[in-house]
């Protein structure tokens, strides 16, 4: 079975959507280790996962043209391919 384009997008921005909170808890919880001992590993390991998320986000892009998608639509606003179309 094909997937629509939508269905894609939804992974990939689920994806991206998942690091981030993952790189906000870890580096969160670093930050309230780093108070008692002096581990500074847990805030930059949390902010590495924190900015791969961001840049997993921002490469949500339409599969026809390459615009950058900021939310989800039914349709890209550059080239208007439906997302509801088979992926090609």
């Amino acid at each position: 079975m094909t997937k629509t384009i939508r269905q894609s997008l939804k992974v990939r921005v689920r994806v991206a959507d998942g690091l981030l909170l993952l790189g906000i808890i870890i580096a969160g919880a670093g930050i309230l280790i780093w108070q008692w001992h002096s581990h500074i590993e847990f805030v930059i390991a949390g902010l590495a996962v924190l900015i791969v998320g961001l840049m997993v986000r921002l490469g949500v892009r339409c599969p026809k043209c390459t615009f950058v998608l900021s939310r989800p639509r039914n349709f890209c606003p550059n080239c208007g391919v439906s997302f509801d179309n088979l992926r090609y």
